[in-house]
């Protein structure tokens, strides 16, 4: 994800964000870096759950 999205390729990342957070749901990283993509293609309502989320899992 993170090299995808180094090129600008957000929605490539966003796949492999969402692929990382079903290996490991409780690391808020994954989330976070998916909302970074998400707001990058103007998935506003999205992102901000993907935010919300990663702010129950590291408060």
């Amino acid at each position: 994800g993170n090299n995808a999205y180094a090129s600008g390729k957000y929605a490539e990342a966003t796949e492999h964000y969402t692929r990382a957070m079903g290996y490991d749901a409780s690391e808020p990283i994954y989330p976070l870096n998916r909302a970074a993509c998400l707001l990058k293609l103007s998935r506003f309502d999205e992102a901000e759950r993907d935010c919300s989320a990663a702010l129950v899992l590291s408060p």
